[in-house]
């Protein structure tokens, strides 16, 4: 939970324009970001630590085709290393 809610400030402290949720005792949490079917999905675990953007297809068919069709850029934005 320390690790959450740590994580959560750290969030804030970086201008995120979305509320952390309450942490809980689990390797997972997500936050809303503001549409529906989209959240930002973090999960912990002994070898790893995972931080993504869950995109829900039914609310949103097109946008898996879009964040793919945008991989690249993407990746070189972040800072992200050709895979």
């Amino acid at each position: 939970m320390d690790y959450w809610a740590a994580f959560g400030t750290f969030l804030e402290g970086r201008g995120a324009r979305f509320r952390s949720p309450k942490p809980y005792p689990s390797n997972w949490m997500s936050w809303g970001l503001g549409r529906a079917g989209t959240q930002l999905l973090g999960i912990v675990n002994a070898k790893e630590i995972l931080v993504g953007v869950d995109v829900d297809s039914r609310d949103h068919p097109s946008w898996y085709a879009k964040l793919h069709a945008d991989r690249d850029e993407t990746h070189r934005e972040l800072g992200f290393g050709p895979e």
